[in-house]
């Protein structure tokens, strides 16, 4: 029990970083405005 929690939280935080990528990358005024707030 104690490896999945770490594992979990590596996961989301791969995730939350492609996602940002994603979103930074991508053109557009959303991708602009998330930019601009991060």
């Amino acid at each position: 029990k104690t490896g999945v929690a770490p594992s979990r939280q590596i996961m989301l935080a791969v995730d939350t970083q492609v996602c940002e990528g994603v979103i930074t990358s991508s053109p557009g005024p959303t991708g602009g405005d998330q930019n601009a707030h991060a």
